[in-house]
């Protein structure tokens, strides 16, 4: 486990490279008026999240945590740990948020970049528009078989009342 100084200075470093590397990550918009202490800021991200399912008896009590030779960490401990401070943040406080920001803003930009690439590279639009021609084609042929056998079960509808009606008057 870092002290918190190391923790910081961790966070810090951790942050700088990030940024160097134009790596954007989610960082919940806060109303400074209605923010409590508790309340994330900028500075504290990134997170110091160590996680668990795993369940331990410890003083007599069940906790999720996780265990090392040196020891064992108590994920609800928020000392050194900012898993507490994250499941807070994210259910309580910004799950909304997190939804529409990963969706609409990453999801998106991933998307654009896809199709600015395929725009530079004329065998890749080829392909695509190949693909689709391809794909109307088969959606034409499958309709039409489907109309042709309607059709051609209409017609055997119509010849088996036909034959009724005639068979019906050479009865009479």
């Amino acid at each position: 486990m870092y002290t918190k100084e190391e923790l910081q200075l961790r966070k810090k470093q951790i942050s700088d490279l990030l940024k160097t590397n134009n790596i954007t990550f989610f960082i919940p918009e806060t109303e400074s008026s209605q923010d409590s202490e508790e309340d994330s800021s900028e500075d504290e991200f990134p997170l110091a999240v160590i996680a668990s399912e795993t369940m331990h008896e410890r003083e007599g009590e069940i906790v999720r945590g996780r265990s090392y030779p040196w020891g064992f960490i108590n994920i609800e401990n928020e000392n050194g740990n900012d898993f507490k401070k994250l499941q807070r943040m994210l259910i309580y406080k910004h799950y909304d948020e997190l939804i529409n920001k990963t969706h609409f803003v990453f999801y998106n930009e991933y998307r654009k970049n896809v199709i600015e690439n395929e725009k530079m590279s004329e065998s890749l639009q080829l392909t695509r528009y190949n693909k689709l021609m391809r794909d109307i084609h088969n959606k034409i042929k499958d309709k039409m078989r489907c109309k042709i056998s309607e059709l051609e079960d209409e017609e055997r509808e119509i010849d088996m009342c036909i034959g009724r009606k005639e068979d019906k008057m050479k009865g009479d």
